[in-house]
């Protein structure tokens, strides 16, 4: 078969983005919403160890207040640095890979920061753990962009938002375990803050080695038969055949077949899909 040939027999990109838009809820969605929102949990888990551990940390290098905010400012810088990198990584690598990556690279300088001999390993391993947080910051959204469909963006997103405050949660819980209800030595307690936090982390993995690469991104790199696969798969998880319509909601514009569904129709949600993805339709607007 030539190219042009398996060209032919390939499914369209704005076909592909269409069935992932009209997809009804399935069990994959929960599970990506899952392993997106546990990530962003260690996020905030691993911003708010820090304010927990920078007391005991200057008191066992004999830090000065400014050596202490110096610490915080690292690693304000090394988020900036990951975010404006991130997307760009996923582009070239995937969306996939980069939630491993990531996670990984976040996770274990963390729990390296646990070992630091001197302050200025402290401030190296929080720069480079920073740069895992912030890259995790535009893979998580680009996820949302990409695997949800458009009509339930907004509400996934903000479910993975909460699972902010989640994190947060547990890291007081584990800084109060250790400082107050077991009184560990201030010189082992910042340590053990960090070993635990970035160990735990890890745990996110279970969850996102099952996350799918992104077919839109799949297609955009020319891929179309394992973005097709993916998608069929999505769609028999909701029990719908490989390129049926959604027989849930008639007369949605945005479940109509994607050889009907317009150009001309294109509105805000989704304004983050990459070209040549369409956005979803406008709300009211009739087939092309």
């Amino acid at each position: 078969m030539t190219v042009d040939e398996a060209s032919a027999h390939s499914p369209a990109p704005t076909e592909l983005a269409a069935r992932l838009d009209r997809l009804p809820w399935n069990g994959l969605h929960t599970t990506i919403l899952t392993a997106l929102g546990a990530g962003w949990l260690f996020d905030s888990f691993e911003v708010q160890l820090f304010g927990s551990a920078v007391g005991p940390l200057g008191e066992h290098f004999n830090a000065s207040v400014f050596q202490q905010n110096a610490v915080l400012a690292v690693w304000l810088t090394g988020i900036l640095l990951g975010a404006l990198a991130g997307g760009h990584l996923a582009d070239r690598f995937g969306r996939r890979r980069m939630f491993v990556l990531t996670l990984l690279w976040y996770a274990g300088f963390t729990a390296l920061t646990g070992f630091s001999p001197t302050l200025d390993f402290v401030y190296g391993f929080r720069f480079l753990a920073a740069l895992g947080v912030g890259a995790e910051y535009a893979v998580v959204n680009t996820a949302i962009a990409e695997l949800m469909p458009c009509r339930v963006r907004g509400k996934a997103g903000a479910v993975v938002m909460n699972f902010w405050s989640a994190g947060a949660i547990l890291a007081g819980l584990l800084a109060y375990l250790l400082l107050d209800a077991l009184a560990l030595n201030d010189a082992v307690a910042w340590r053990y803050l960090f070993v635990i936090g970035g160990l735990t982390a890890l745990v996110v993995l279970v969850f996102r080695r099952r996350i799918p690469e992104s077919p839109r991104w799949l297609a955009s790199q020319g891929r179309y038969e394992e973005a097709e696969t993916i998608v069929a798969r999505m769609e028999a998880r909701s029990g719908l055949a490989p390129g049926g319509p959604n027989p849930g909601r008639r007369g949605d514009a945005e479940h109509a077949p994607a050889a009907r569904v317009s150009r001309r129709s294109a509105g805000t949600c989704g304004a983050a899909a990459p070209p040549p993805w369409p956005a979803c339709p406008r709300f009211g607007a009739r087939p092309g």
